[in-house]
């Protein structure tokens, strides 16, 4: 199963043209989206920041206890939150989005080529057909003359009036006659140079065409897999990066006791 096998015909190939289409634009909007992604998410991270930047305002680097350890873990982690949000919407903003710009030109390229190359194929057999009609119209012209240059010579010729007016018949009938098996030559070299174009059309050229549109929508295909899967990483709030700043808060405020957590403090203060 192939394009060049279950694709030949006329409805495939305008199903074929609407799926590309229909494949840009999604990429298109993907790309309007990730857009809004990694706006949104350096707005985000500028809240953060803004969060980060009061938290910092209040002094608790004399007291070390539990709690306080807490607030320091919470304001250093969300440091680090916005710090990872920030790299990955860098790398959303450059490398993801240079990928993608990249397919979505490619694959627009590819269409254009392909319905380019189909309507040339398609334009070159119109035009032997028309050269066909035009040759058979010919012929049957040629072939309506021969008729009655053929009755009107052998009318002469049983009246037995050899006549220039007879020998102007004769050789009229046999010009026209020699004019007929030319044109019957051209328009049977033109029925096979069209078979011959057809098939070379069907089994060859229109295959290899196919075959080599295939390829390369497969090949853009696993490259909008990649930006997918790179989008899908570099979005993930669960990913080890936060997932390694949320543990280390959590930790710290599991370690928060209440029956223990103003010994040291009465410690240095007794």
């Amino acid at each position: 199963m192939g394009f060049a096998v279950d694709l030949l015909g006329k409805k495939s190939h305008e199903s074929l043209l609407h799926l590309q289409d229909k494949e840009i634009k999604v990429l298109e909007t993907f790309k309007r989206c990730m857009t809004m992604r990694i706006h949104a998410d350096n707005e985000y991270a500028q809240a953060i920041g803004n969060i980060v930047n009061t938290a910092n305002k209040i002094d608790v680097q004399p007291f070390s206890s539990p709690f306080f350890q807490t607030w320091k873990t919470l304001i250093k982690q969300s440091e680090g939150i916005q710090k990872a949000l920030l790299q990955n919407t860098e790398r959303l903003s450059t490398k993801t989005m240079h990928s993608l710009t990249g397919i979505i030109n490619e694959k627009k390229a590819l269409r254009k080529m392909y319905a380019d190359e189909r309507e040339r194929l398609e334009t070159e057999f119109t035009k032997l057909q028309e050269d066909l009609h035009k040759q058979k119209s010919e012929f049957e012209k040629i072939m309506e003359k021969v008729t009655h240059d053929r009755a009107r010579y052998e009318d002469l010729l049983r009246k037995g009036k050899m006549t220039n007016k007879f020998e102007e018949s004769r050789n009229k009938y046999l010009k026209s006659s020699g004019k007929l098996h030319r044109t019957h030559n051209d328009y049977i070299l033109l029925i096979r140079d069209i078979n011959q174009h057809q098939r070379n059309y069907l089994h060859t050229v229109l295959p290899a065409l196919l075959d080599f549109q295939q390829e390369r929508l497969q090949s853009l295909l696993q490259q909008s897999k990649e930006v997918l899967e790179e989008y899908s990483e570099l979005t993930d709030t669960s990913s080890h990066m936060f997932a390694q700043c949320n543990r280390a808060v959590k930790a710290d405020v599991a370690s928060i006791n209440p029956t223990t957590e103003f010994d040291s403090f009465i410690a240095n203060n007794k």
